[in-house]
């Protein structure tokens, strides 16, 4: 089964899942590396509830997309329209400033599999020896490619991740 692309509806799933991982580690790097609570605590420090209201805008990817958007989402708690449209305005300016421009693939040998996409096997030669191999889904029904590794070794369990395997790829 394909899904909107042409990759297989598994595949493009875990594309997408690795891309909002990608963009939470880089939106949480950026807010610490920026020191963007600082900043808001000092802006506002003459309103507790704008404070208040800009740190809990701070917690949760929703509501910063909604700020990047442009809109004040309301809180379930008391603070004036205008009080909430200069905490949304500054925390736009702060946060565009400190994302910057995207994040970009810079090593294209390294990707993640899922434990579906991909199996570890050993063959035996006639001289005692045995090497790893890994088998690995393509785009193609029914093909795999299957290189062999160096030495022997667990692959990465933490997110299955094939790419730390990467450089035990015999060449």
């Amino acid at each position: 089964m394909k899904g909107r692309t042409s990759l297989p509806v598994h595949l493009h799933d875990q594309a997408l899942f690795d891309a909002v991982g990608t963009m939470q580690r880089y939106i949480a790097s950026a807010i610490t590396h920026s020191h963007l609570k600082g900043k808001l605590f000092s802006r506002f420090s003459d309103s507790e509830s704008q404070q208040h209201y800009a740190f809990r805008l701070l917690h949760g990817y929703e509501r910063i997309g909604q700020v990047l958007r442009g809109t004040a989402p309301k809180p379930p708690f008391p603070i004036s329209q205008d009080q909430r449209h200069a905490v949304a305005c500054y925390l736009r300016r702060a946060l565009r400033q400190a994302l910057g421009r995207r994040p970009r693939v810079h090593i294209k040998r390294s990707f993640m599999l899922d434990d579906t996409l991909y199996l570890v096997f050993e063959q035996h030669t006639s001289g005692g020896f045995s090497r790893q191999y890994i088998k690995i889904t393509t785009l193609s029904p029914r093909k795999c490619i299957v290189p062999p590794l160096r030495g022997k070794g667990r692959l990465s369990e933490q997110n299955n991740q094939v790419g730390k395997a990467r450089n035990r790829l015999y060449r």
